[in-house]
């Protein structure tokens, strides 16, 4: 079986930075759509116990089942008739689909599925599953890209990250980060959070207990357990954060907190913000970049890192090197991530 991860659209190349560090070596990528990738493991259980507990970039994981051409509507009826639903779970269980389409009817491919899933669940059980469309325990995605669908379980159930955690990582891994490098975010906003997670590989264990993905019949309770309980974790990596109110901070973590007159002379390496949580007016963050700017080309030792701007200020950083990484939407907000260096 593959794995289907929903992220940010065109985010495809931070991801899978994220991904290399989190799962290792053993995985394959590829993309479906700008915003959903196949991930091929050799390990099922372990991937998806390492994306749940690990990743910050991904929104939605799903169990996908089939991937097939679409000749006509039947196809849909057909293909989840013939999927072994039983064995993934119990007809004891409620479900629903999530039809996702530009091109066929959402309602007339929720029924075509639906009803091959319960044609499926009678011919083998005698039973069937209750089909609750408001608040179900399974939910099945049905996406049809161009003339190709998925069939898949959304095994998370919740947006595993919101937008502003998905954020926050992708800025450090737009950055260039390194583990050798000093870390620091500049302007609070929740980055420096991130990044000491990543840095010392934190596991966000409870991030399981509520997933859809427990209640299949496929977990292996045992092996989930014994990765939940492993140690990560195994040297601690210092991340510091300048702000001009440092006392009024609550960290999550124990970053070090320090004022943002005291950039100049620490030893830092790789530097990030963003402004766009810190100031989103245009006007305010237009004076904050080249007052930030100002700031950090003071500081010898940084080389690199990521400013989160309105991507119609992208264009007036002042004195050091820019390059437009990605463009997001940030609850509203057109928005830039730019890598930053010296010019």
């Amino acid at each position: 079986m593959k794995i289907g991860i929903e992220i940010l659209p065109n985010t495809s190349s931070l991801v899978k930075l994220e991904l290399e560090y989190v799962l290792g070596d053993n995985f394959k990528i590829d993309a479906f759509s700008n915003d959903f990738l196949f991930v091929e493991t050799g390990d099922l259980t372990e991937t998806i116990v390492r994306l749940f507990i690990f990743s910050r970039t991904v929104s939605r994981v799903y169990l996908v089942l089939d991937v097939f051409d679409l000749e006509n509507k039947d196809d849909l009826y057909k293909h989840a008739l013939n999927i072994d639903w039983v064995s993934l779970f119990s007809p004891n269980l409620s479900f629903a689909v999530v039809p996702e389409s530009n091109t066929i009817d959402r309602v007339v491919i929720g029924k075509l599925v639906g009803q091959g899933i319960v044609d499926n669940f009678k011919k083998n059980t005698g039973t069937r599953p209750k089909v609750d469309l408001k608040n179900p325990d399974i939910s099945i995605l049905a996406r049809i890209q161009d003339k190709t669908c998925i069939l898949g379980i959304d095994i998370t159930g919740f947006d595993l990250n919101d937008i502003h955690d998905i954020i926050s990582r992708l800025a450090i891994l737009a950055s260039n980060w390194s583990k050798e490098h000093r870390f620091a975010e500049v302007l609070h906003s929740g980055i420096c959070e991130s990044a000491y997670e990543l840095y010392n590989f934190i596991p966000l264990k409870e991030r399981i207990v509520d997933t859809t993905y427990v209640n299949l019949n496929i977990v292996d309770q045992e092996r989930v357990i014994k990765l939940l309980t492993k140690q990560w974790q195994d040297t601690i990596f210092n991340v510091a954060c300048y702000d001009p109110n440092p006392l009024d901070i609550e960290y999550k973590y124990p970053i070090t907190s320090r004022d943002l007159d005291a950039l100049e002379k620490d030893k830092v390496d790789n530097i990030c913000s963003n402004l766009v949580a810190v100031t989103p007016s245009k006007n305010q963050q237009a004076t904050t970049i080249v007052r930030l700017v100002n700031l950090i080309i003071k500081n010898e030792d940084w080389t690199t890192g990521t400013i989160i701007c309105r991507t119609e200020l992208m264009n007036t950083v002042p004195k050091i090197r820019t390059e437009k990484i990605v463009d997001i939407n940030i609850r509203g907000i057109p928005s830039t991530i730019l890598r930053i260096g010296r010019d």
